[in-house]
């Protein structure tokens, strides 16, 4: 893989001393450039006090695709005051499905001698972006990635 990332970030809430003394932050923004040209970006904020909020949109030439909601269910309720919804709370209410999913698929790859959806060179490439968003927050400059020279 190839491509470049920056990021930046703060501390937002007072009480977040911890994320200071770590030298790590609350909220923060990465920015890719991929090697064919495309941008992303990535938004975090650790601590959404509405709900474990986390969501996913791609924007391309011919269309989006928007993944995600912070709804545990997609029911909606009208009322005179307006309208209301559940948000999921947690982290794990909203994985639990897709890690129990994913542990099935992981054992049925290993029964069957097949390879899984998700690979070592998945969580590799994965790795290498995060590491490099840290080191572009701590510097403060863009790191570029040239896949097996900054591992």
């Amino acid at each position: 893989m190839e491509g470049e990332v920056t990021s930046t970030g703060s501390i937002l809430l007072d009480s977040n001393k911890f994320m200071e003394k770590y030298n790590d932050v609350d909220q923060a923004l990465s920015y890719l450039t991929f090697d064919s040209g495309a941008t992303g970006d990535i938004e975090t904020m650790r601590i959404a006090p509405y709900a474990y909020d986390i969501r996913g949109e791609v924007v391309g030439t011919e269309g989006s695709i928007q993944i995600g909601s912070m709804r545990l269910n997609d029911v909606k309720l009208f009322m005179k005051k307006g309208s209301y919804h559940d948000l999921v709370q947690d982290f794990p209410t909203r994985f639990e499905d897709a890690y129990l999913l994913e542990m099935i698929h992981f054992i049925e790859c290993l029964q069957k001698g097949e390879k899984a959806f998700c690979t070592e060179v998945d969580g590799k490439l994965g790795l290498e972006i995060a590491v490099a968003a840290t080191q572009s927050f701590r510097t403060g400059e863009t790191v570029y990635l040239q896949s097996g020279k900054n591992s």
